[in-house]
């Protein structure tokens, strides 16, 4: 019993929730495709920065190594093949007339 003006609203009011369905619908989609997408980028970031700290890991234990090494390097250059040290592996002799040791 409704006249053609309140049958024209109705359908209008029809045709607008459906409309309004179908964008709900596509907007979820859509929603969902973002929400993969950044924990794809998220879990991504995550691997890169454990990668990161690792190979920092790496490079500071390679640069400790290094670092003692070169802290051998220097105590053994102290030290020549016959097991004196540098001033010892010059030769000095004793200058009579001054007492006091001179190179030859």
């Amino acid at each position: 019993d409704l006249c053609t003006e309140d049958r024209m609203r109705v359908k209008q009011l029809v045709e607008k929730l459906a409309q309004m369905g179908m964008e709900k619908d596509q907007l979820h989609t859509k929603l969902i495709k973002e929400r993969c997408k950044y924990e794809e980028t998220l879990l991504f970031l995550q691997q890169e920065h454990q990668r990161v700290l690792k190979e920092r890991s790496y490079l500071d234990h390679t640069q400790n190594n290094t670092h003692m090494q070169s802290i051998q390097l220097s105590s053994d250059n102290e030290h020549n093949a016959c097991g004196r040290s540098p001033l010892q592996s010059v030769p000095m002799t004793v200058a009579p007339e001054m007492g006091c040791p001179a190179q030859p």
